[in-house]
């Protein structure tokens, strides 16, 4: 199998495709998308800054549109992200030379929001909350389901002050300040 990473601008092609307001070329291209999604020749991945880019869209038809187009072709899998991969890499390294506990690096492709967030979405509810949904499997599958939806859309995150710089800057800003100070 194939894992495709697209860049937003291609996803927002694919979306007008979908709506029948694209050029024939990428009416075309989307049916070889889901085909091959279809089919498991090819598995599309996200990234955190296609969630990041989609958040940033102005209309919530806009998000919702795009988000809609990822999901059916990816079926949310994500890719780690380039400042969580280079946590696992210092982490490794530091083990080798340091008395610390070799931890097993999580694997490079994964599922959700979850796998890209340093965090479990569902810790963002109240313990009670999450206590019931661990009694109802179900019921917690299709609430991950919404997590999910809403995080593409950016919607779990509205009205709230998440910082815009991308984290992989950020990452690499707190890195080069910790060096100068060793």
């Amino acid at each position: 199998m194939v894992r495709v990473y697209l860049d937003q601008n291609f996803w927002i092609r694919l979306t007008a495709a979908r709506q029948g307001r694209a050029a024939p070329r990428f009416t075309e291209l989307l049916e070889a998308c889901e085909c091959v999604a279809d089919d498991g020749r090819a598995q599309f991945v996200l990234s955190f800054a296609n969630y990041e880019e989609n958040w940033r869209r102005g209309s919530l038809a806009d998000r919702i549109a795009v988000a809609e187009t990822m999901e059916r072709l990816t079926g949310f899998a994500t890719m780690r992200t380039v400042w969580r991969l280079h946590e696992d890499e210092v982490r490794a390294s530091l083990c080798q030379i340091l008395p610390i506990d070799k931890m097993e690096a999580p694997p490079v492709f994964g599922r959700g929001i979850g796998h890209l967030l340093p965090f479990d979405p569902f810790e963002m509810f109240s313990e009670h909350f999450q206590a019931q949904l661990a009694q109802h499997t179900d019921v917690r599958a299709a609430a991950g389901l919404v997590i999910e939806r809403a995080a593409l859309v950016g919607s779990m995150f509205e009205g709230s002050d998440i910082e815009s710089r991308r984290p992989d800057r950020e990452h690499h800003e707190t890195y080069i300040q910790r060096r100068a100070e060793l």
